[in-house]
């Protein structure tokens, strides 16, 4: 009789471990954390941020911030996930340490949701507002660049973070919720100045120094509504 006991014992000791082992596999499955991709200009192909041409047209090489809004709908009823109640947003932050793109506390996947819809502008910096699924800003300034005769300059000079910018707005299925990032794929909202020199033909047998270059009149600053854009 005690053999038996001990037998049984035994039996609902193994099958209690596979039960907890199912149940945090399960656990484990469904807490999926959300991720984000950025590109920047009209191509949308996803990839590495760090390679190619991914790399010139990732977001990080324009800003290091961005602020994120995003809701997901259950049963019909859309719920607030990255701040869009409040009109606070979420900073997502690059990590060079990590190339990617991090916020904290971060966010899981819920597979009972219908879809989920995210929205983000760059840089944080800005006083970004949001309130119908669009965002906008008030009071932004654009700082001048001054470079120095001496320096360099070619097509992809980096004048420093001037430019503002939006994400399309951004559908998820649940078909995608565990199997891929994020893709923000962000607008320029202002216009590249690109300024060339070409030195006249009659003058080929000399040396000519460029000293300066001045621009005047530019609008540095406005306000933006993409409401109403």
């Amino acid at each position: 009789m005690r053999k038996n006991i001990l037998t049984i014992a035994a039996a609902m000791l193994v099958f209690a471990a596979c039960s907890d082992n199912d149940l945090r596999n399960n656990i484990q499955d469904e807490q999926v954390g959300i991720g984000f991709s950025t590109f920047t200009g009209k191509l949308t192909r996803a990839g590495s941020e760090n390679s190619g041409i991914e790399a010139k047209n990732a977001l990080n090489t324009h800003h290091t911030t961005f602020k994120v809004w995003g809701y997901k709908t259950v049963n019909s009823t859309p719920s607030n996930v990255f701040g869009e109640s409040n009109n606070a947003g979420t900073i997502v932050t690059w990590s060079g340490t990590n190339s990617a793109w991090e916020y904290t506390p971060l966010r899981f996947w819920d597979k009972s949701a219908t879809n989920y819809k995210f929205f983000a502008a760059a840089p944080s910096t800005n006083s970004w507002s949001f309130a119908n699924d669009k965002v906008s800003l008030t009071g932004f300034s654009v700082d001048g660049a001054s470079i120095a005769a001496s320096e360099s300059i070619d097509a992809d000079a980096n004048f420093g973070a001037k430019d503002i910018m939006i994400s399309e707005d951004v559908t998820v299925e649940p078909a995608a919720y565990t199997t891929q990032k994020v893709q923000l794929n962000f607008i320029h909202l202002l216009t590249r100045l690109n300024i060339g020199v070409n030195k006249d033909a009659i003058l080929n047998d000399y040396t000519v120094k460029l000293q300066s270059i001045k621009v005047f009149n530019l609008v540095d600053g406005g306000d933006f509504s993409e409401a109403t854009a």
